[in-house]
This record gives structure tokens, sequence and C-alpha cells, in this order.
């Protein structure tokens, strides 16, 4: 998870996790392709992550199981827009 928080200590205001959290989306980053996480955002139950490539969202809101459902949305085939 190092190489998150390299790329995170550009963002202002930006603080670093207690060492307890591991931060799921690192997982699924296209490292072979060049993709870098440049913002990352975690709430009790999602994590939200932009890439250089991506939004991903992980959402981990079943409390009975374990399971985290991914989305990925790539900025070519999705553009962000209104927003406020």
């Amino acid at each position: 998870s190092s190489h998150v928080w390299k790329n995170c200590r550009r963002c202002p205001g930006i603080k670093r996790f207690g060492e307890s959290y591991r931060p799921e989306a690192p997982k699924y980053i296209l490292h072979e392709e060049g993709e870098t996480i440049h913002f990352l955002i975690k709430s009790k139950a999602d994590e939200y992550c932009f890439t250089n490539f991506a939004f991903i969202h992980l959402d981990g809101s079943g409390a009975v199981s374990k399971k985290i459902l991914l989305s990925r949305y790539p900025y070519k085939a999705y553009s962000i827009s209104h927003f406020y």
C-alpha cells in the first residue's frame, strides 16, 4: 500500500490512514498498463478510487457476507459530468 500513499502525498488535505487500514482498491489496479492511483476515499462500507484510467468503486455494504462488488468505470467509456 506504500505506492498509494506516495501518489496521494501530493494531494493537499489528504491524511494517511492508520497502519491497520489496508485499502482494497490497489488489488484491482492495472499496474502492467501503467495505471496509478491519484485519489482514494474510504467510507465505512465503500471505497472510491480515482486513477489515471478509471474510477473504481468497491461496494462492501454486505455486512452479512465479506463479498465486495467491484465497479470499474473507464474514463474513455464513462465521461465525468454533472460535477457539483
